[in-house]
């Protein structure tokens, strides 16, 4: 049975390949085919252990396809109707087949009007007749004879524009032929080509009776070569074609019914060959930007009523460059042989444009800086003004004999006050000259951070330095960090959290404000946390810019010159760190600052260290971290570093809930309940449903009970206060893993489909 279908595969493969060469008209390359007729063979070989019944079958499929492909050759189309024994014999159409065949049948018409007495040599190269085929005004076969006789490479020609090959005087010839009948094309001289073998060639369409040239089809052309023209016999038009088509300047002639010439510099920009906007003039709007192609329609019409057009066009390049244009339109009168022609010319002004936009640009940014220092010298007037003011009003004071000693002191502490407040102004102001001339020294040397938080704490708790007696200072510490001496700038270290005591000072009017201080492997993190008006989410990356203050209705006026965050941020990075805010409008902010620790003495982590034994031993549990802001997500990432677990990153809500469908493994999430795209709190609701004894821990830098409810509402089974301190965060995820260790019970599975 297997050899009988073996030798019924070979023998319908072999009618297959006969049916498929009788059908190719002679002369015409039958490798189109090859692949169908491979397809085939290798079709019925692989079945060639079926039964005899279905290899039938399959064969007079296959002989359907094939016989509707070589259908769809000749007539371009395919229909139910074409499914009959007489696809085999077509009578014509536009399909790719019949159109060579056609041109197969020119040239051989051709060879029989040649005389009986031509020699057997002259005969031989005759018969070498050049074939090339176009579609959609693109070059995409073309047979040796045409490399022969012109001298192109397949390189050289395939894929490109035909318009690129043909001669400038002979463009109007080629745009000219879809407006021609099948007679007037049979009587043309054809178009003239450029080739590298400098030989006079035409290219003539070949076209059935009942066909016309389409544009946007496929078109066949025959090559002959012509006489030479001297040059005294060329054409004022054809010198002038000569001349325009290699200028700089766009160059486009059209009338009502399409594009007829396009000089080489036009033809290059657009995305589109010349034979696709032959008869779509609309097409050239593509090239054009977008948002400026309405403008040019009503410039355009505006042309038709007044005959005036001159406007600045950007037109967008295939590589994204944008290019603008000065266009100006002329026009010819309309005659009795010829409608009204439309003449285009295009300047390329790129270099004027951007030249303008840069001086532009420059005037704009001095204009800014003109209305900056305006400002900031207006700032600066008032911020000095009022603490001399204080101090030399009071000191007048201070002169009075009948003063009682409370009166005094109190005039007394005034004066220090407003002195000290005009050093600050007068440091901010050297140091942000220092910033901006890069002459700003950091001086490193052996101190211990825990006194100055100390001599910080000593300063500012109380209530001297507050707008209300409602407002409580608290400092606090891990018993870690106490132990550390750092090698750092501690006058730099001190000025940065002076700068964030006073901003959190400045704009709270009740409740409390946290300083503390957490130490983490090689960075040492700082906070400063309040109660106060907070910052709208669009202001947070501006407050750390010069001269900008956040202003609000319900706060004091701002004092200061703005340069306070701005110094801060700088300094910051300066001692290797990084510096972020997070804010709610109305509930206060946190902001957060790291340094590099250079540790002088740790005997505590370091023994830690060394030691291989390090209490905490997540190795064999993944963590998931929701967390929008990346230094925040890189600082837990430094306290977990060592504990070996495995750490993934979410930075919204969205991304974290395809973690959990995709990752079984996940044990434990840490979410941020405020990020954009999808909050914490409905990226946790969508979880617990996926997982419901998945732990998911609340991050949050607020943590009033009517957010610790929102919290616990949305699914949540913790919550950590923000800023995460270290042995707060080992503490809580030991706790948790040390539970899901001792369940018996497998890890829970998803309740839906994850594909």
């Amino acid at each position: 049975m297997k050899t009988k279908s073996k030798y019924l595969s070979y023998g319908t493969f072999l009618i297959i390949m006969a049916i498929v060469i009788i059908q190719i008209t002679d002369g015409f390359s039958g490798i189109l085919f090859l692949p169908i007729a491979r397809f085939a063979y290798y079709g019925l070989t692989m079945g060639s252990g079926m039964l005899v019944i279905t290899q039938a079958i399959i064969v007079f499929g296959l002989f359907l396809f094939i016989a509707s492909v070589i259908r769809f050759g000749y007539n371009g189309k395919l229909s139910v109707s074409s499914l009959r024994l007489i696809l085999l014999q077509p009578a014509g159409g536009s399909g790719i087949l019949y159109l060579a065949g056609q041109a197969m049948g020119s040239s051989k018409n051709l060879l029989k009007t040649k005389s009986s007495g031509d020699s057997a040599a002259k005969k031989t190269s005759t018969t070498e007749k050049g074939i090339l085929m176009i579609s959609s005004g693109n070059i995409m076969f073309a047979n040796k004879a045409f490399f022969k006789i012109t001298g192109y490479q397949p390189v050289d020609v395939f894929g490109m524009d035909f318009a690129s090959l043909i001669s400038p005087e002979a463009l109007i010839n080629y745009t000219m032929l879809s407006r021609m009948s099948p007679e007037e094309i049979s009587h043309s001289q054809g178009i003239s080509l450029i080739n590298p073998n400098n030989k006079k060639i035409l290219a003539c369409l070949t076209v059935s009776i009942d066909q016309v040239y389409n544009p946007e089809g496929i078109n066949i052309f025959n090559l002959k070569i012509a006489e030479a023209t001297t040059v005294s016999e060329k054409s004022l038009s054809s010198m002038f074609f000569d001349s325009i088509e290699n200028v700089d300047t766009l160059h486009w002639i059209w009338d009502n019914k399409g594009v007829i010439y396009m000089n080489n510099c036009c033809r290059i920009l657009l995305p589109f060959p010349l034979g696709r906007i032959i008869s779509k003039p609309g097409l050239l709007l593509k090239a054009v930007r977008k948002q400026d192609r309405d403008k040019i329609r009503l410039a355009l019409q505006e042309y038709f009523r007044t005959g005036k057009f001159n406007e600045d066009i950007c037109c967008i390049l295939s590589n994204g460059e944008e290019k603008y244009f000065k266009v100006s339109i002329s026009s010819q009168y309309e005659t009795e042989t010829y409608p009204r022609r439309y003449h285009a010319i295009a300047y390329d002004i790129t270099d004027e444009k951007r030249s303008l936009r840069n001086a532009q640009t420059a005037t704009l940014i001095a204009e800014r800086a003109n209305q900056n220092k305006t400002a900031f010298l207006a700032n600066m007037s008032h911020e000095i003004r009022s603490p001399l003011n204080g101090i030399i009003g009071f000191s007048e004071l201070l002169a009075d004999k009948n003063l009682s000693d409370a009166e005094r002191e109190r005039y007394l502490n005034i004066i220090q006050n407003n002195g000290n407040a005009l050093i600050s102004l007068l440091s901010d102001l050297i140091d942000i000259s220092k910033l901006e001339s890069g002459k700003l020294v950091i001086a490193n040397r052996s101190f211990v951070p825990a006194k100055l938080m100390e001599e910080l704490k000593y300063q500012f708790e109380g209530s001297s330095h507050l707008n209300t007696e409602g407002v409580n200072v608290v400092f606090s510490s891990t018993k870690t960090f106490q132990e550390q001496e750092l090698n750092s700038d501690p006058n730099r270290l001190r000025q940065i959290l002076i700068n964030l005591i006073t901003n959190a000072i400045k704009f709270t009017t009740k409740g409390r404000i946290e300083i503390g201080a957490d130490f983490s492997d090689d960075e040492m993190m700082f906070w400063v946390k309040d109660t106060g008006i907070g910052i709208p989410f669009e202001n947070q990356s501006l407050v750390f810019e010069r001269f900008r203050q956040i202003e609000s209705a319900t706060a004091s006026p701002v004092v200061g010159f703005g340069l306070g965050l701005a110094i801060s941020k700088a300094l910051v990075e300066l001692l290797g760190g990084q510096i972020w805010v997070e804010s709610r409008p109305k509930q206060g902010s946190l902001f957060v600052f790291t340094i590099k620790t250079n540790i002088v003495n740790n005997t505590m982590e370091t023994t830690q260290f060394n030691n291989s034994s390090y209490p905490f031993d997540f190795r064999e549990h993944t963590i998931l971290i929701a967390e929008d802001i990346d230094f925040s997500f890189l600082y837990i990432e430094a306290v977990l570093r060592r504990t070996g677990v495995k750490i993934l990153w979410a930075q919204n809500g969205k991304e974290a809930i395809e973690h959990v469908k995709t990752n079984q493994d996940i044990d434990l999430i840490l979410m941020d309940m405020h990020m954009p795209v999808m909050n914490g709190y409905d990226a946790t609701e969508i979880i617990t449903k996926l997982r419901p004894a998945l732990p998911v821990l609340a991050q949050t830098a607020f943590v009033l009970p009517e957010d610790m409810k929102k919290c616990y509402a949305a699914g949540c089974t913790g919550y950590l206060a923000k800023p995460i301190r270290k042995e707060q965060l080992l503490n809580t995820l030991a706790e948790y893993f040390e539970k899901m260790d001792q369940q018996e019970t497998p890890r829970p599975e998803y309740k839906v489909s994850l594909g």
